[in-house]
């Protein structure tokens, strides 16, 4: 039902090695339609090698480090974007980090719009725009 995407500079690759602290990535979140429901991508955090993971976005998707990760951006209501300017990289000898997010279907409230709704963060000096984009 989810297809996990990442997204490297507009190019889809299932998995990096490699990258140098200087590149910046983006963390695309996809799932099937379903109508009636909207996807919901929260609670991320990023392990290294050994250690317990480090949460960096909270149950609403509002980013907890916006030095290294962006609010969860929502494309359309079953698409969903992370931006990361600053890849992550913990102290040891291992540089591998994994980065994973809680995702599900929630059902939509129903409003005028017909849209799904997000919890808005709240902008601070590294992010310009809350999470919740108006949709036309």
């Amino acid at each position: 039902m989810f297809e996990k995407k990442l997204d490297l500079n507009r190019f889809v690759y299932p998995k990096l090695s490699g990258i140098s602290l200087n590149t910046e990535l983006y963390y695309k979140i996809k799932c099937e339609k379903r109508e009636g429901y909207c996807l919901k991508v929260n609670n991320c955090t990023v392990t290294g090698q050994g250690q317990k993971p480090y949460s960096v976005i909270d149950e609403n998707g509002c980013t907890k480090e916006p030095s290294l990760f962006h609010h969860v951006q929502y494309e359309d209501d079953f698409t969903a974007g992370i931006y990361n300017p600053v890849p992550i990289r913990f102290r040891g000898t291992q540089s591998a980090v994994k980065f994973q997010c809680s995702t599900l279907l929630s059902p939509a409230i129903e409003n005028e719009n017909k849209k799904c709704e997000h919890q808005r963060c709240i902008a601070n000096e590294y992010s310009k725009e809350a999470n919740l984009k108006v949709q036309d």
